[in-house]
């Protein structure tokens, strides 16, 4: 074999061991569930019911049934996705829902989701994890005009008095997990509405409850943004609400 064949062998040898993916791994997540916890103020707090497949959590008034809160419905099932590449495919944790009846209370200004879920690498049990991710409210005053956000108050996202707004960022308490030799957590991505891509925040109308997908990737630790709240609101450049059920009473 001549030396230019030997060299360009060696040379092909080396592309392939350099563009092949290293220590890849297939994660799979299966039972998740949600927890709430960590509200601010915690005194805004009347009611926290249910952990696993459904959490929810209530406050500003004397009920249950007429209190606003959130919801968090576990998606069933297992998860898997491929890591490299970080971050990973999109997937679901789960359905988040706002429920924004107008309120005689104090309102939360914060809140944590925690989410458990048995992790699994190439199909060995890593175990149960604890991924957790903060959630910042911002209840606005309904009389207002304009209203915070959307413009003026009795039209658009503002029918019914100013919508809430609602934003969700990475918790520096989530676990980590490892392939290969790299380290991995869950990020969220945000709230997917309909068709549109997760976004980080969205907006509620007063009387009404909103859906959304909560969505996730497996990202590098070192490459997940842990936004400062005060920065939060500067992410999101427009206005997102889609659907929504309204609400069958309002509150004195």
């Amino acid at each position: 074999m001549s030396l230019k064949a030997t060299v360009l062998g060696a040379s092909i040898a080396a592309m392939c061991l350099t563009t092949a993916p290293a220590d890849a791994g297939v994660v799979s997540f299966s039972s998740i569930a949600g927890t709430w916890s960590n509200a601010s103020p915690s005194s805004s707090i009347d009611v926290n019911s249910g952990t696993g497949s459904l959490a929810q959590v209530r406050w500003g008034g004397t009920s249950f049934a007429n209190d606003s809160g959130y919801d968090f419905l576990a998606a069933p099932g297992t998860t898997s996705v491929t890591v490299p590449p970080s971050p990973s495919s999109i997937f679901d944790l789960g359905t988040f829902t706002h429920v924004n009846n107008p309120i005689s209370g104090d309102s939360i200004d914060s809140i944590r989701l925690t989410v458990n879920t048995n992790v699994a690498i190439d199909s060995i049990s890593q175990g149960n994890l604890q991924f957790v991710f903060n959630f910042f409210h911002d209840e606005t005053p309904n009389g207002a005009n304009p209203c915070q956000y959307g413009g003026n108050n009795y039209q658009g996202v503002n029918i019914n008095g100013c919508a809430d707004r609602v934003t969700t960022a990475y918790n520096t308490l989530s676990q980590t997990f490892t392939v290969g030799s790299d380290i991995y957590t869950i990020d969220v991505l945000g709230f997917k509405l309909g068709s549109n891509p997760a976004v980080n925040e969205f907006f509620t109308k007063e009387d009404f409850i909103n859906d959304a997908t909560l969505q996730a990737q497996v990202k590098l630790r070192s490459e997940v943004n842990v936004p400062e709240p005060a920065t939060l609101g500067l992410i999101g450049l427009s206005l997102i609400f889609i659907g929504g059920r309204g609400l069958s009473r309002r509150k004195p």
